[in-house]
């Protein structure tokens, strides 16, 4: 049998992640009920407008139909409304598009950079990686929901890269922004924390941190911040235990309240 000539094999494998890159931005319309990101454009419009971030806002804003709560504030930190804010310059149905397709790029990047890692990199590794990963069911949820996995997994991914290169600096620096998008992220600090060798990573996330405070509050005024440490968190708590929560919070309580996790897998 005749071997294929090689650009035949990578005009297949573009074709398989473009075909599987296709599916998954179509995928999150099966899934009427829930729209992660509006939130955060809710939020960043109202910024733009000179409104406080934190309103209690209705699902019918969001163009779904959710029968968890009838309203809700946002839930993501005011340091993660930064990378948002681009897309208060434009409409939801585009915004919603720029994100599906940055959720893509996002997540090949991270498999392209953990294969690197792992030292098993190549063109048609990475291609087979990408194409049967997006056949998992989380992996579709995670799309589906349009939350913030996809960007948390690059800037891990990244940190990770740079601490096995001994680079702690850059590492430090993925940790902070990682930190500024997701809170809780800061437990990874706590390991390092009194490793002497580590401190450099310690440094530079701390710097990162203090940076996008810093900014946060110039750009959009300390009262967000104050929303959501005394409304927000509070209220949080309510919807922590939804069936339809997969945030890292709810699903390492429903663990210890019984709550059946094969329904809505964790990982």
């Amino acid at each position: 049998m005749p071997k294929l000539p090689p650009w035949i094999s990578r005009l297949f494998l573009v074709f398989l992640i473009f075909i599987s890159a296709y599916l998954q931005i179509l995928s999150p319309g099966k899934f009427s009920t829930v729209n992660d990101l509006c939130q955060d454009y809710l939020s960043v419009s109202w910024l733009k407008q000179n409104q406080p971030a934190y309103q209690l806002f209705s699902h019918t804003q969001c163009h779904i139909k959710s029968k968890l709560l009838p309203s809700q504030y946002n839930a993501h930190p005011p340091t993660s409304l930064i990378f948002f804010y681009p897309l208060a310059f434009t409409g939801l149905s585009k915004a919603t598009l720029y994100w599906d397709i940055s959720s893509v790029i996002f997540y090949f990047i991270s498999l392209a950079v953990l294969l690197i890692i792992a030292k098993s990199f190549s063109f048609p590794s990475l291609a087979i990686a990408f194409s049967i990963s997006t056949l998992w069911i989380t992996t579709n949820l995670n799309y589906a929901v349009r939350n913030l996995s996809f960007f948390i997994l690059l800037l891990t991914s990244l940190a990770i890269a740079g601490f096995i290169q001994k680079k702690y600096y850059i590492s430090g620096f993925f940790i902070g922004i990682a930190v500024l998008v997701k809170i809780w992220l800061v437990i990874f600090l706590f390991p390092i924390l009194f490793i002497p060798r580590f401190h450099k990573i310690i440094i530079s996330s701390t710097l990162t941190i203090v940076t996008g405070l810093v900014l946060t509050m110039g750009l959009f005024g300390s009262v967000n911040i104050t929303d959501y440490f005394s409304k927000v968190i509070s209220y949080e708590k309510i919807f922590t235990n939804f069936p339809n929560n997969n945030s890292f919070t709810s699903s390492v309580t429903k663990v210890f309240l019984g709550v059946d996790p094969d329904k809505y897998p964790p990982l």
